[in-house]
């Protein structure tokens, strides 16, 4: 357990050791600070609803990708990938020495579409998305299966559909100025990208460059829509692209502007080496300028050359060996220290760890037992200790990942934003992959580079790493919101694992934290809260302990969704015949059943209420478990709600609805009763009624409806008795509330006992007995999963499976990480007939 001083303590030392790196000159290696990224590595990316995401974690230091233990905590979403970025399901992930795995059930009603898992640790909170682990996964719809021109005809549709979709965009040419900008007199690189309104348009085109007057100057040209050009600025010029798109549409888009005064880095590859140009077009005669030349690998330091500014362009070469593997931000600062000019290189370095799968047979058997010989080994054949997990699917329905841990750790993760197919940039078969590369860095690393934006932007350390939850919540006053200081916290978790009894005393603001409470499953906290004084007048409160997602990723649209009609056709089929025990012949259907209702309803005794406006309907989720109460809820929701102070009770708050400039207090209307109060009651017994519900917890509300209804009071008996019947229309809102059994038991503000979900217990593969005995058709479109795989002294590990019942082709694919941070991939298909 962590009590209060030990948290200001290790919150207090992270903000000093960041406080003396932010202080470093640009020529000073910054230290005191670890950062960390995390991986998931997926059986495949393609799913029909119904199906299970299975998912092995990745925790390494992010400078030298070595598996960290710094955090023990994980948490994952799958989330939708669109405006509302709706949380789908989540999990909380327990780590150890930076591995762990879980699942996802998907529903089988989930809409077909893009969506993305997500993961992130406590730590990393601290520095924004930046290390955010992000995964697109797509559901595919679900087509009914009915005749085989059915599908086709449905195939047919979604082509021209995409299509269409295709030809409509508009097409823009991004330029990108090697080193960030043009200067003038300056002969610069410019990088452009073809794009239309969300992705890279693979096309190639042909064009010129002119002036303003439109005189020629060069000419350009793409392949997969990445091209380069040469441009020398002159004062007071404006430059601009032009030719004809493919549809023989006309194009002109404006360059860049020049700068008047700067420097410009241009960086050429030659083979060994990097021939580094500095460019200026200051004025060097008759003084001494020096520039530093600084290279940075994963936020280090790895480069650094001091040399003065002789000429208007400066070479320095750099031999590769001397740089780091990956991504090197080469970076020319002034003599002032300031940056200005910036060149993304890639400096490939061989991997020397050979991970090679050996299958005991070339061509399998349908249901036979399969046997894989794995082994990690160094270029001299010296045995290699690496954790990995496996998947094996089918190849005839499943294409492989578009990423990997190689391609994520060296790639995805240190340049933002969306990198089509970013494993083609580490096949060894691509043998323009290194080019290709090059333009990717001039292009969308351009702006995009994470360690840049982290030292681009002040950060400060908030977040700990966790080894276990941390619990945090408030002391108040009942009904109020003011804070308890120096309560005292009790919390005992009878099926914590470990340390089970934890205390700790609220700061000035109310607050309290319990650090390290290691929770596994579905398990109930029993937590107490008194004053300084031993009394219980007060209102103890509990955070919910999934951390509610702050990050915001842009949202990306999807050119392909892989929504092919035959492939989502089989796998439902494959899906169905696996699971399904009961035909559907067996069920009855009803009769359909219309309910017509009335336009008034009667709430109260006195009022005839009339619909009068659209309702307010909020469906509580698991997310909205971290608000504080129902009140709380209702004041954050609801559009017209209001708190106001009482004029004769300050510090005392009431919900109220605002609606033409009058105060309306609600009715409450709870799993279809009224409040037992009448208008003749007084407010001290209204409010007590009031607070009851305000106070109850957002786990045990199912549904809230805020009605804005009119009202009309009956004022005689018509015309029958005599009087005339008059009505006075009165505005009311009415708060109704379908409440959990057990919702409305007598409340112990002082105490609470909370269950709570822990720690996700990730299910286990499910693999059948296939034999010769088992006559059960098994249609697995995964046939094996291990999330966790350890090599030994030797550098080995063995698994075994038995096929699928199916005559097909199978792809393994196993990732993972060596003792050393090398990031491992192998591929190998075999032949089921």
């Amino acid at each position: 357990m962590m009590n209060k001083f030990c948290f200001q303590f290790v919150f207090l030392f992270l903000i000093v050791s960041f406080q003396s790196k932010a202080q470093t000159t640009p020529d000073t290696p910054t230290k005191g600070l670890f950062f960390e990224k995390v991986y998931l590595h997926t059986d495949r990316e393609t799913y029909i609803g119904g199906e299970d995401i299975w998912y092995s974690v990745f925790l390494v230091n992010a400078q030298n990708q070595k598996l960290i233990g710094s955090s023990s905590t994980l948490y994952v979403e799958l989330v939708s990938d669109n405006q509302t970025q709706d949380v789908i399901d989540k999990e909380i992930i327990q780590l150890q020495n930076g591995r762990g795995f879980g699942d996802f059930k998907l529903n089988e009603l989930l809409p077909d579409g893009n969506y993305k898992l997500r993961a992130w640790t406590n730590w990393m909170r601290n520095f924004g998305d930046q290390f955010v682990f992000s995964k697109d996964i797509k559901v595919l719809k679900s087509f009914e299966v009915k005749s085989g021109a059915g599908v086709k005809k449905t195939a047919q549709s979604v082509a021209s559909i995409s299509a269409t979709n295709l030809n409509n965009q508009k097409i823009n040419i991004r330029f990108f100025p090697e080193g960030g900008s043009l200067v003038e007199d300056n002969a610069g690189l410019v990088a452009f990208k073809l794009m239309d309104d969300d992705f890279n348009v693979a096309t190639e085109i042909n064009g010129e460059i002119v002036d303003q007057n439109g005189e020629f100057l060069t000419t350009f040209q793409s392949s997969d829509g990445v091209g380069t050009f040469t441009l020398l600025p002159v004062e007071g010029k404006k430059y601009f692209a032009k030719g004809v798109f493919a549809d023989g549409k006309a194009f002109s888009f404006p360059l860049p502007n020049a700068l008047q005064i700067g420097y410009s880095i241009r960086v050429v590859d030659k083979d060994s080496l990097l021939q580094v140009i500095v460019t200026t077009n200051e004025p060097i005669s008759g003084t001494e300028k020096k520039v530093i030349l600084i290279g940075r690998n994963k936020g280090n330091i790895c480069y650094q050359l001091e040399f003065p500014i002789q000429n208007l362009s400066n070479l320095v070469k750099i031999r590769k060996n001397e740089l780091p593997d990956g991504i090197t931000a080469l970076t020319v600062y002034d003599q002032l220290g300031r940056p200005n000019a910036e060149r993304l290189v890639y400096v490939d370095k061989k991997s020397d760890i050979a991970l090679n799968i050996t299958p005991d047979k070339n061509i399998y058997q349908p249901k036979e037992k399969v046997t894989l010989k794995i082994k990690a080994v160094n270029a001299s054949k010296n045995p290699v200790k690496a954790s990995l997990s496996l998947s094996v699917v089918d190849a005839n329905i499943i294409s492989g990942n578009a990423n990997n841990i190689i391609s994520y750790l060296k790639l995805s993760s240190e340049i933002k934003g969306q990198i089509e197919r970013p494993t083609q940039y580490f096949d060894p078969n691509n043998i323009n992959r290194l080019r290709s590369l090059d333009l990717l860095l001039l292009t969308q690393g351009w702006r995009d580079f994470v360690w840049r934006q982290l030292a681009d932007s002040a950060m400060k350390i908030k977040y700990v790493p966790e080894k276990g939850f941390t619990l945090t919540g408030s002391v108040k006053r009942v009904f109020s919101e003011k804070p308890i200081q120096n309560a005292n916290v009790t919390l005992f978790a009878n099926g914590a694992t470990g340390n089970k009894l934890f205390s700790a005393k609220t700061d000035s603001a109310g607050q309290y934290y319990m650090d390290d409470v290691v929770l596994k499953g579905t398990q109930i906290l029993k937590l107490t809260a008194f004053d300084d004084k031993g009394k219980k007048n007060n209102w103890l409160q509990l955070d919910s302990i999934f951390k509610k997602t702050v990050f915001k990723y842009q949202i990306q649209k999807h050119r392909d969704i892989e929504n092919n009609p035959t492939l989502a056709t089989e796998l439902l089929r494959r899906n169905t015949a696996v699971k399904n025990k009961m035909s559907v012949k067996d069920t009855i259907e009803l009769d359909e059943v219309k309910v017509k209702g009335s336009k008034t309803e009667r709430v109260s005794g006195e009022m005839a209420l009339n619909f009068g406006y659209k309702p307010e309907v909020f469906n509580v989720t698991p997310d909205d478990y971290d608000f504080t109460n129902l009140g709380h809820f209702i004041k954050v929701k609801s559009n017209q709600c209001r708190e106001v102070e009482e004029a004769e009770n300050p510090g005392m708050f009431r919900i109220v609805f605002l609606y033409s400039g009058k105060v309306i207090q609600p009715l409450i209307v709870v799993n279809g009763k009224e409040m037992p109060f009448t208008a003749n009651d007084s407010q001290e017994v209204r409010d007590s009624y009031y607070n009851t519900y305000y106070a109850i917890q957002m786990n045990k509300v199912e549904k809230v409806v805020i009605k804005h209804l009119v009202g009309a009071n009956q004022l005689g008996f018509g015309e029958e008795s005599g009087m005339s019947t008059v009505t006075t229309d009165r505005d009311i809102f009415v708060i109704y509330l379908t409440l959990k059994a057990g919702a409305l038991d007598p409340v112990r503000f002082y105490a609470i006992n909370e269950k709570v979900n822990g720690y996700y217990n990730a299910r286990v593969f499910y693999q059948p007995l296939n034999n010769s005995k088992n006559t059960i058709l098994d249609q697995r479109t995964t046939v094996y999963w291990n999330p966790l795989i350890v090599t030994d002294e030797k550098g080995e590990a063995t698994v075994s499976f038995n096929n699928s019942s199916i005559k097909t082709k199978l792809n393994i694919v196993a990732e993972g990480i060596s003792e050393d941070g090398v990031p491992l991939v192998r591929k190998l298909e075999y032949q089921v007939k």
